[in-house]
C-alpha cells in the first residue's frame, strides 16, 4: 500500500510536468518540421542529386549483420535487411525513447526520458477509443497532407490502405503481426467470404478509420508499419477503393515482391545500389524531418569479422580505427572494454579515436524461487513461508552489485521484470525502488548509492528479522533452531557456472547466508534444454534464469494461471493469488497510458510480496563510432532499444568534408 500511495503521488507530479514545465524552467516545444523541396520535382519524378544539407560528400559508413538481400518492406525479415529498408521508409507511427507510440505526430508530442524533455514527431495522428460495452475499439488515423515519397509523388491515405491490405493478405509471410490482428472483417476477407475488410474505412484523402473487436494492447505496435508507395510497389490500375480493389490481386503478393528489391519510400535516404555486401544510399531531399546532414551512407555487412558465432570486437575496433567503417552496434564482452580503451590515447571508452554509446538489450537475468519448495510447513502461501522467501530475497538482492562491479557498464541493475527503458518501467515515471531493500514495515534499509558492503550488512540484519517471523529461532546473529517443516539448506540451479553473470551474485549471497546459518548449494546445469527439463519436474527450489524482456509485456501470459500442458512464471513459482489474477485481467484492457502504468505497477507490487522473483540485470550492447570522423555530438546521446543511433540519422554530421 505504501508503494502504491507513493506511486500515485509520483504519477500526479509526472502528469503535471508533462502538461506544464519542469523545475529547471520551461522547455519550448520544437517547431513542426516542414517538407523542404530542395530537389527539382517534375511530373512525379525527382532528379535529387543526393547532396546533404551540409553539402558533405564524406559518406557515413555503418556496419550491420548479414544481409539476406530481401530489400523490400513486404519481405525483409533479418535485422540487416530491415535496417536496409527502414533507411528508405517512414513508419505510420513512431515510438519515443521509452517505446511508447507517438499518437500526435503531426504537431509533435513532448515526452520525458531520464529527466530530459524531447519533442517527437511523426507522419500521422491517431485517436483511440475503446467502446467497452459494445466490445470494439476505434482507431482514427489522420495523415499529414504535405508528405512526398523520395521520387516526388505525394503520400495519401490510399498508400496507407494499400499497405494495410498487403500486410493483412493471406499470402503475406513476413514478420508483421497485422495479419493476425482483430480488425473487424479480416478473417472473412482472408477466407474470401467478403470483398473488403469491414474494419478498414477510408474517410478522406488523409483520414482513415480502423475498428477492431475488443481491445488489443499491442494494436498500435502492429499498426507501426512502413507506408509503402502504391504507385511503386502496387498496381494503380488495380486500386479502386469503392470497388474493393487495393493495388494487387488478393491472395497473391507476387507482384509486390517481383522486381522490387530496390526499396523506395519517404525515409531519410534513397537506396542507390547493393554491391559486394554493401548497400549504398544518397540523402533524400524530400524527407519531412529535413534533408540529412550527410549526403551519402553505406551499410556494410560486418559478419566477415565474426569469430565463430560471436562478433570479433577487436577486429571491429581495427576496422573503425583503420578508416573502413564509422559506426557499428555490437554485443560486447568484459575483455572487449579494454580493447576499446587501449585504442584511445586517454585510456577511456570515449576519446579522440573511439566513442561509445551503451544501449540496453532485451536479455534479462533473474533469480526465482518455487513457493512449493521454498516454504515453512506444508503451505507455500503462509505468512511464515513468505517471510522465509523475503529473508532469502533480501540477502540475494543486496549482492547483485557484485555482478555490476565485475561486468561494469555491460550490465544494468533492474528492479522489476520489465525493460528499464520501457514506458512501463518505474524508472521512467518516478523513483525506481531497489528490489527487496525494505524491512517488514516498508522502511528502506539502505540507499541505492550505498557501498555494497553496507548493503550486504543491512540485508543480513533484516533477513534475521524475517527469519524470526518465519518461526526460526535466532541467537547471536545466527539460526539456532528450525521450525517444524522448515530447512536451512537450499539448492540453486545455474546454467553456465562461472560464465553466468549471476555467478558472482550467488556466490556472495551464499557467503552471507552461511553467516546466518543457511546453506546454498549451487549446482551447474549444462545447457538450456536440461534446464527446461529440470524446471518442468517441479522439484526446483531456487534457479537463475534468463528471459527476453518485452517492450509491452503480456503479463497474463507470464503470471496468469497457465493452461494445462504449458508452463510460465506462475506455474514454475507456484503463484496462486486472486488479487493478482484480477489485476492481470485489467492490464490488457487499459487504453490510457496513466491507467496502464498504475495497473502494471500494482501487478509488480503483488509479485514482490510473493518474493518468488528477484530481478537482477539487463544486458547492454554498445554502439562503437569513430570520434575522429563523426561529429559525435550530432549522434543522439540517449539511445534505447526503441530509439537507436540511426533514428536521428538525418542529424549525423561528419567531421571531414
Amino acid at each position: 500500500m505504501r508503494r502504491l500511495v507513493k506511486y500515485l503521488a509520483v504519477l500526479t507530479v509526472m502528469v503535471t510536468l508533462v502538461m506544464t514545465t519542469s523545475a529547471c524552467g520551461k522547455h519550448k516545444k520544437a517547431a513542426k518540421p516542414k517538407v523542404k523541396t530542395t530537389a527539382e520535382v517534375k511530373n512525379g519524378t525527382t532528379t535529387a542529386g543526393g547532396k546533404g544539407s551540409a553539402s558533405s560528400d564524406v559518406p557515413l559508413r555503418v556496419g550491420c549483420s548479414h544481409f539476406d538481400k530481401k530489400f523490400n518492406p513486404f519481405m525483409a525479415e533479418t535485422e540487416a535487411d530491415r535496417q536496409a529498408v527502414e533507411l528508405t521508409q517512414v513508419m505510420l507511427f513512431d515510438r519515443d525513447r521509452t517505446g511508447r507510440i507517438v499518437e500526435q505526430g503531426i504537431d509533435g508530442e513532448q515526452r520525458k526520458y531520464n529527466g530530459q524533455e524531447e519533442t517527437y514527431f511523426g507522419i500521422a495522428d491517431v485517436k483511440v477509443r475503446y467502446k467497452r460495452k459494445a466490445g470494439y475499439t476505434v482507431y482514427k488515423i489522420t495523415l499529414r497532407d504535405d508528405l512526398l515519397f523520395s521520387d516526388g509523388e505525394p503520400i495519401t491515405i490510399d498508400d496507407v490502405i494499400f499497405t494495410l491490405y498487403a500486410f493483412c493478405d493471406k499470402d503475406y509471410t513476413g514478420p508483421s503481426l497485422l495479419k493476425k490482428s482483430q480488425i473487424q472483417g479480416l478473417k472473412k476477407y482472408q477466407k474470401k467470404k467478403a470483398d473488403t475488410i469491414s474494419g478498414i474505412r477510408r474517410i478522406s484523402d488523409y483520414e482513415l478509420r480502423i475498428e477492431t473487436d475488443g481491445f488489443d494492447q499491442k494494436m498500435l505496435d502492429k499498426l507501426r508499419i512502413p507506408v509503402c508507395a502504391l504507385h511503386y510497389y502496387g498496381d494503380t490500375t488495380k486500386y479502386q477503393y469503392e470497388a474493393g480493389q487495393f493495388g494487387f490481386t488478393r491472395g497473391d503478393l507476387s507482384s509486390l515482391r517481383a522486381n522490387k528489391n530496390s526499396p523506395m519510400g519517404a525515409g531519410p535516404y534513397r537506396f542507390v545500389k547493393f554491391e559486394n555486401d554493401v548497400a549504398y544510399y544518397a540523402a533524400n531531399e524530400l524527407y519531412f524531418q529535413e534533408c540529412p546532414e550527410t549526403a551519402y551512407l553505406y551499410l556494410e555487412d560486418m559478419t566477415k569479422l565474426a569469430s565463430g558465432n560471436s562478433p570479433d570486437t577487436a577486429a571491429m575496433v581495427s576496422e573503425i580505427t583503420g578508416d573502413t567503417v564509422d559506426m557499428v552496434l555490437t554485443p560486447i564482452a568484459r575483455e572487449d572494454l579494454e580493447t576499446i580503451m587501449a585504442a584511445n590515447d586517454n585510456g577511456k571508452l570515449d576519446g579522440k579515436t573511439l566513442e561509445t554509446r551503451f544501449m540496453t538489450d532485451s536479455s534479462y537475468r533473474y533469480i526465482c524461487m518455487n513457493s512449493a519448495q521454498v516454504k515453512v510447513g506444508t503451505s507455500g502461501f503462509s505468512d511464515a513461508s513468505l517471510a522465509l522467501r523475503r529473508a532469502l530475497a533480501t540477502v540475494i538482492s543486496a549482492c547483485r552489485g557484485m555482478g555490476q562491479s565485475e561486468y561494469g557498464e555491460l550490465l544494468s541493475l533492474v528492479n522489476t521484470p520489465v525493460s528499464m527503458d520501457s514506458w512501463l518501467s518505474p524508472k521512467q515515471y518516478g523513483e525506481d525502488e531497489t528490489a527487496f531493500a525494505f524491512n517488514a514495515e516498508g522502511e528502506r534499509i539502505y540507499r541505492p548509492d550505498d557501498d555494497i558492503e553496507i548493503k550486504r550488512k543491512k540485508a543480513k540484519e533484516t533477513a534475521l528479522d524475517f527469519l524470526e517471523a518465519a518461526g526460526y529461532t535466532v541467537a547471536e546473529g545466527k539460526i539456532a533452531n528450525v521450525p517444524l517443516g522448515g530447512t536451512v539448506e537450499f539448492t540453486v540451479w545455474m546454467q553456465g557456472g562461472e560464465q553466468n553473470p549471476l555467478y558472482g551474485t550467488m556466490i556472495a549471497a551464499a557467503e552471507d547466508l552461511q553467516e546466518l546459518g543457511i546453506i546454498l548449494n549451487i549446482t551447474q546445469i549444462t545447457d538450456d534444454t536440461v534446464m527446461k527439463e529440470q524446471l518442468q519436474s517441479g522439484k526446483q527450489q531456487i534457479w537463475c534464469g534468463t528471459d527476453r524482456l518485452d517492450l509491452d509485456p503480456e503479463l497474463m501470459l507470464q503470471y496468469g494461471q497457465a493452461e494445462k500442458g504449458t508452463v510460465n512464471k506462475a506455474s514454475l513459482t507456484g503463484i496462486v493469488d486472486a488479487r493478482l489474477d484480477k489485476k492481470l485481467a485489467k492490464v490488457g484492457q487499459r487504453v490510457k497510458a496513466e491507467s496502464r502504468i498504475k495497473t502494471t505497477d500494482a501487478v509488480y507490487h503483488i509479485l514482490s510480496e510473493w518474493a518468488v522473483e528477484i530481478p537482477a540485470y539487463q544486458s547492454r550492447q554498445v554502439w562503437l563510432m569513430s570520434s575522429d570522423r563523426i561529429a559525435t555530438d550530432t549522434v543522439s546521446k540517449e539511445i534505447t532499444p526503441y530509439y537507436g543511433a540511426l533514428r536521428e540519422v538525418h542529424r549525423i554530421r561528419m567531421n571531414k568534408e
